[in-house]
């Protein structure tokens, strides 16, 4: 099974599922697909383009489904434990908070050697609550932000391989009224790789 894109409105305004379908491409026919999103006008979007992918994709049946739910509470939302082999997701993460939940879900619902593979937001500074709760700020994904080292504090936390970084590009900040607040504050899009330890390679 693959699980693709955690969608809510705020960090996936492009939605229709394209993340989805691209995925349900690559997994091919026999493959599974499930897509979760908070906002249940997203989910019924998305949900009128399973037909035509389908068909688009020659597939005898739909290999793609999508839930009603919150990424802090994957199993609520019906989300197997040890069903997943990958998660994807798209600046999402930052946009929660409570991020330790976030990573704990991904990790109950993976497989063992499963992989959580996701682009979000960080910055060089731990930013103080002034910034925090900006909501201007949070809804621009800049606030929620995570400090580098609080992503591997985290995914050591929970149980994660060390996170293996794929690519990285800055974000520039120019509207002064940001600068005002941020300060020296810098921020970059990265993706990272986290890896859900087999028992064998817990215990080596």
């Amino acid at each position: 099974g693959i699980n693709a894109e955690y969608g809510k409105q705020w960090y996936q305004r492009r939605v229709r599922g394209r993340d989805c379908f691209a995925l349900s491409k690559l997994v091919g026919e026999e493959g599974e697909v499930v897509g979760i999103d908070m906002t249940k006008e997203q989910i019924e979007v998305a949900r009128q383009y399973i037909d035509y992918h389908t068909t688009k994709f020659n597939y005898s049946a739909p290999n793609t489904s999508f839930v009603d739910g919150f990424i802090e509470d994957l199993s609520s939302a019906g989300l197997q434990p040890s069903h997943f082999d990958i998660i994807v997701s798209n600046c999402v993460v930052n946009l929660s908070p409570d991020k330790l939940a976030v990573l704990k879900q991904a990790y109950d619902v993976l497989k063992e050697g499963g992989e959580l593979y996701f682009s979000d937001v960080y910055t060089d500074t731990m930013l103080g609550d002034d910034v925090r709760k900006n909501k201007v700020l949070w809804g621009e994904c800049i606030s929620g932000a995570l400090h580098w080292k609080q992503l591997h504090d985290l995914a050591a936390q929970v149980g994660f391989s060390k996170p293996y970084l794929v690519i990285t590009s800055p974000i520039e900040i120019d509207r002064p009224e940001f600068l005002e607040i941020l300060g020296d504050a810098k921020f970059c899009s990265a993706t990272y790789r986290l890896f859900k330890l087999t028992r064998a390679q817990v215990r080596g």
